[in-house]
């Protein structure tokens, strides 16, 4: 049997936010952002430790199996693939968590009433239960809603999930549904609430396109800031984050490498964020990139010569006796050792 081709990253660098690709290709392991769920079981352990977690759904009785506890015994891996590796998200006590919560819930059950959460609707429910597969099912769209879906459109979202909710998807593709995209419902019934949905998510990405005067950067809006700007063929990333109220503390990216500030920034918005580093914080840094010799050795920065005192590039590059370079080679992309399997099988 032929294995799918995947590329295997040698090193995992930051993604990049990306608000207008809907489809997600893969599913995995990720950090739990839906803080607002007290108790789940996201907030600790490890993927797949569903041992003694009890079912929640009908027609699954009893208790989830040991299969997705990892391990080390006499060396070797006990983690199995094939197992379930589904993790509950439990019911939310605040209102608003729990609307999506419940609204989520309510579209999942009527996918596995109609057979869909096996057949694709929902990632890696191998080896689940359909009372597993629910709780996958839950937290992979409580998941996409928190990445994905503006503030602004909460409202249009819960109608397209309920509308959902009250369809009739065909198995085993089930229309193309999915926990990973939008919209939910199903296009005869629902074509009023998917256009909404969809029309006010793309009103709120272009929204979140700022123009400045070194390059364009979009970001999302959310307690932990993203801003992405391409920068010729390479890319910059702040990333901003704070408690509730109070600045947030930016951080810069390039290609994913950390190149940190010589002094703290703070902003006060995602959207202030986005506006700087279209005017040139942390991406006009790849504009000055020099080698330089520093104890015996080469060296390389990027810099933005006005956080050291200089008026210009060049200034700081005759100062440090160097010589100008189009990019440091540590802060290039991490492509090199990315592999494919089956070999050979990625054309690009």
């Amino acid at each position: 049997m032929l294995e799918p081709s995947a590329r295997i990253p040698a090193r995992v660098s930051v993604v990049v936010f990306a608000l207008g690709a809907f489809l997600a290709q893969g599913c995995g392991r990720t950090r739990n952002v839906i803080d607002e769920f007290p108790g789940g079981k996201g907030d600790g352990g490890s993927a797949g430790d569903n041992s003694g977690a009890a079912e929640t759904h009908a027609g699954d009785g009893g208790k989830a199996g040991t299969n997705g506890q990892g391990g080390r015994a006499g060396g070797l891996s006990t983690w199995d693939p094939h197992a379930c590796h589904a993790t509950p998200v439990s019911e939310p006590t605040d209102a608003t968590p729990r609307a999506r919560w419940s609204a989520a819930e309510k579209y999942c059950m009527v996918l596995g009433e109609q057979d869909c959460l096996q057949g694709g609707a929902v990632f890696g429910v191998e080896g689940c239960t359909s009372g597993q597969a629910m709780d996958a099912c839950v937290a992979q769209i409580l998941w996409f809603h928190s990445q994905n879906v503006p503030a602004e459109c909460e409202d249009a979202w819960l109608a397209d999930l309920s509308c959902g909710a009250k369809s009739t998807f065909t198995g085993p593709a089930c229309g193309g549904v999915s926990s990973f995209t939008l919209p939910y419902g199903a296009g005869d019934r629902c074509a009023q609430e998917n256009a909404a949905l969809l029309g006010c998510v793309q009103r709120e990405i272009e929204g979140m396109n700022v123009m400045g005067s070194y390059t364009s950067c979009q970001y999302s809006s959310d307690s932990h800031c993203v801003v992405t700007c391409p920068v010729g063929p390479h890319t910059a990333e702040l990333d901003c984050s704070g408690p509730e109220g109070l600045p947030k503390q930016c951080g810069c990216m390039i290609n994913g490498h950390a190149t940190p500030f010589t002094n703290p920034v703070f902003v006060n918005s995602c959207a202030q964020a986005a506006q700087q580093a279209a005017d040139g914080l942390c991406t006009s840094r790849i504009a000055c990139c020099f080698t330089y010799p520093d104890r015996g050795k080469e060296a390389c920065r990027c810099e933005d010569p006005t956080d050291f005192g200089y008026d210009s590039c060049q200034a700081m590059i005759a100062f440090a006796e160097g010589q100008r370079v189009d990019i440091c080679p540590g802060l290039l992309p991490d492509d090199t050792g990315e592999g494919c399997w089956p070999p050979n099988a990625c054309l690009n």
